[in-house]
């Protein structure tokens, strides 16, 4: 699938997905520009979206009140192969970073509320995960919670009890 073709069936689902994250999606669309483009080189992520360094968006819960006027959207070709569900969790975790720009408590939340996915990881488990990192320097998980405050609270405790591993928590 060429690029024109993918961006044709992508765009508009993420623009469903916008609306169904930002309250105030319909009164700001307007003044955004959303390009798009698949990503050639290799890369883990399904998807996702960059725009201009100067700008600096921002959120409160789930209205956007300062935005930029351009974004790109990133897909890899994986992205396409996904089924609806899984694909609309995807649009919906990019959506979240027009307004938060990390992967934070607040965006964590709002990922939650409007049924996107955490990170790619998470679309395979409802649970997240507690990793920590082997000596060949990947992570492997040890431990699994289903709130972030229960993945905090087992991550700190691994960590006391283990203070030279590297531990990490993937939502």
């Amino acid at each position: 699938m060429d690029i024109t073709e993918a961006c044709k069936i992508i765009l508009p689902k993420f623009m469903d997905a916008s609306r169904n994250v930002w309250r105030n999606w319909d009164s700001i669309k307007d003044n955004i520009t959303i390009k798009c483009e698949i990503k050639v080189e290799k890369s883990n992520n399904l998807a996702s979206l960059s725009w201009d360094t100067r700008c600096k968006p921002r959120a409160m819960h789930n209205g956007i009140y300062r935005y930029c006027r351009e974004y790109t959207l990133q897909l890899s070709p994986r992205l396409m192969k996904l089924p609806e569900d899984r694909l609309m969790k995807v649009l919906k975790h990019e959506a979240i970073h027009m307004g938060y720009r990390y992967h934070n408590e607040d965006f964590l939340e709002l990922a939650s509320k409007v049924g996107a996915t955490s990170s790619e990881a998470s679309l395979d488990t409802v649970d997240i995960l507690i990793e920590v990192r082997g000596d060949n320097g990947r992570y492997h998980t040890i431990m699994t919670a289903h709130t972030p405050e229960d993945a905090r609270r087992l991550a700190m405790g691994y960590h006391f009890k283990h203070p030279n591993e590297r531990v990490r928590i993937t939502y």
